[in-house]
């Protein structure tokens, strides 16, 4: 999808795209649909005819002058004007209903076609590298799966449009052409050229102010969720004047693009059908003063208005529709293209995308893993954030991670736990390269189970927010009893009204910080790990609890393996083993007598 070309060229690019992400269902659906446009577009033509016919023998009633009316009977004549006044009327009704079904399955192709790709933008989001999330902003992701879902929608709906409406616009020129061949071939090369001259003179701006509609979406995306983010400091510093007319201000420019948008695709209808009026009755009082022109060119006239107006509705429709995927175009393939690869399997029947899921619903077994000299860099143009690490790690011991803030803890944690690669140097899990292509990443990770300091819960209930599971019946309560009862957050569940069902609110705003680390510790207790990672998740307890918890976790299996971030130096001698950090480099490891000498040494400055 190159993206140096006319917006026009992108709209097409664009198009194409997307219809080869379609499955074979929705290609049936997009053909089904054009069959509907094909009829819809018939009766269209047959209403040019009947209703030419009907204006023709009208005009021969009520001119009781003309030579016609001696050849026919006055009975034969009257019959006819009934006939295609009938046939006219039920053209014009089965060509409503066709329209109105037309209509029906256009919105409908269009939604589902915007659903199914949003999904898959969504779960290609997911399933990018850690890294991929580390380098761009989650904001910029929301306004994707928000604004630019429903730009993808209105794109998809002009290409329908456009795709029925040009179907029934050729037809009606055909049927125009062989009616009146004159009148078209002079009426209907102004109306070419002035949507061609008026495309023109517009092209540039809507792609200008589709990427200006894109930006400024995401810049009030990006505030609002800052500001929420934030909403305590806010509160501190008395800035809710400021920060809401920021909002105001970025919405306002968004809101005025948008209407930009509508004005410069809705206005040239408004002066083409001015125009056509203008020469109708210029035409009309043409005939009416010169008498030498015979009395049966009005209907002729009668039938070129109401064929014109109704080729101008899908015609505009055309128009409109041609600007709006020009507008939508190149921030549309600019998403597509920062997404990179956009799978159609996962838009088949099944509703499962087979890149994603791995069919072994395994666990890895865990032995040991260890980490030789390895460096990692976020990027390569700046120095490592970890330089030479060594670690060793075998099943049922305890390790911790200490060492000042911003020494690279956090970025130890990830590459073991295979969100970050090494930038040099290798990583062996059950002396296995996790880089090999034999080994699992996923199965690894679901053998792993990690606690943030920070633990994030959904506005769900209690049971939902441990188990991870959205049916209850799937649950475990007597296993969820003694993962709750380990983490030191049974009692306090039992005493709330509704226990497992209570909610937590946002982000778990109902509950204490103590509380919520608890949740997150019986969450990562109840997937039934063999691998637990602890980051500074017990910060917010009192020791009192945050010992217990230690003790209830060695009682609980022997063979649970675990390493925990520090910065409470108080409990490291429950520790099998220490690592302390500084600066990106393991300044120190071994065990807590060797750790308290190397401190009175003043080894670890």
């Amino acid at each position: 999808m190159g993206l140096k070309h006319s917006t026009l060229h992108k709209a097409y690019a664009l198009a194409i795209y997307i219809l080869d992400l379609l499955p074979k269902k929705r290609r049936r659906s997009l053909l089904l649909l054009a069959y509907i446009s094909v009829a819809a577009a018939i009766f269209e033509t047959l209403n040019v005819f009947t209703i030419n016919k009907f204006l023709d023998y009208a005009s021969i009633g009520v001119n009781n002058n003309t030579d016609s009316v001696l050849a026919l009977s006055g009975q034969i004549v009257i019959t006819k004007i009934l006939l295609f006044a009938i046939l006219s009327i039920s053209s014009f009704a089965i060509s409503c209903m066709v329209r109105v079904i037309a209509v029906r399955k256009q919105l409908t192709l269009s939604h589902l076609i915007a659903a199914e790709i949003g999904g898959l933008i969504f779960a290609n989001s997911l399933y990018k590298p850690y890294t991929w999330h580390c380098t761009h902003n989650s904001a910029w992701l929301i306004s994707v799966l928000t604004k630019n879902v429903d730009l993808l929608l209105e794109f998809i709906q002009s290409f329908l449009y456009l795709f029925v409406n040009t179907i029934i616009a050729v037809m009606l020129v055909v049927a125009l052409l062989i009616l009146f061949p004159k009148p078209v071939i002079v009426i209907f090369p102004i109306l070419i050229l002035y949507y061609v001259a008026v495309h023109r003179l517009t092209k540039k701006s809507f792609g200008l102010l589709g990427k200006e509609l894109s930006t400024n979406f995401h810049r009030s995306v990006k505030h609002v969720k800052e500001s929420l983010g934030s909403i305590r400091d806010i509160k501190m510093h008395s800035s809710e004047p400021f920060v809401g007319q920021k909002y105001v201000e970025y919405n306002k420019i968004y809101r005025l693009v948008q209407a930009q948008v509508n004005i410069n695709a809705q206005t040239p209808r408004f002066f083409i059908e001015s125009f056509v009026l203008i020469c109708f009755v210029g035409l009309a009082l043409y005939v009416t003063s010169d008498a030498s022109l015979p009395y049966s060119i009005l209907p002729l006239m009668g039938t070129l208005a109401i064929a014109t107006f109704r080729l101008l509705q899908p015609v505009q429709q055309c128009f409109s529709s041609l600007s709006v995927m020009e507008a939508h175009a190149p921030t549309l393939l600019d998403m597509f293209k920062t997404l990179e690869t956009i799978n159609s399997d996962c838009l088949d029947d099944s509703n499962e995308c087979e890149r994603f899921v791995d069919k072994n619903d395994g666990k890895h077994e865990f032995h040991e893993l260890e980490v030789r000299d390895v460096s990692f860099g976020y990027r390569q143009d700046v120095s490592f954030e970890l330089e030479n690490i060594n670690f060793y790690l075998k099943r049922g011991q305890h390790v911790a991670l200490i060492g000042p803030s911003g020494s690279g803890k956090s970025t130890l944690i990830d590459l073991i736990a295979c969100l970050l690669d090494p930038s040099s140097g290798s990583y062996l899990v059950n002396s296995e390269d996790v880089h090999s292509p034999k080994f699992n990443k996923l199965q690894f990770r679901r053998s792993i189970s990690y606690v943030p300091q920070t633990v994030f819960l959904g506005d769900v209930s209690i049971s939902a927010n441990i188990t991870m599971l959205p049916d209850c019946s799937a649950i475990d309560f007597e296993w969820l009893d003694y993962v709750c009862k380990t983490a030191q957050i049974y009692d306090f569940i039992q005493s709330l009204p509704l226990k497992y069902d209570t909610k937590v609110g946002e982000n778990g705003s109902l509950l204490s910080g103590g509380q919520c680390q608890r949740i997150g510790i019986a969450r990562a207790l109840y997937s039934r790990p063999q691998l637990i990672i602890f980051d500074e998740s017990t910060s917010a307890l009192d020791s009192n609890i945050s010992n217990r918890i230690r003790v209830s976790l060695r009682e609980m299996h022997t063979n649970i393996t675990s390493i925990s971030v520090l910065h409470n130096l108080q409990s490291l001698a429950d520790y099998d083993h220490i690592y302390y950090l500084k600066s990106g480099r393991i300044n120190f490891t071994g065990q807590y007598k060797e750790y308290l000498k190397a401190e009175e040494e003043g080894m670890l400055t």
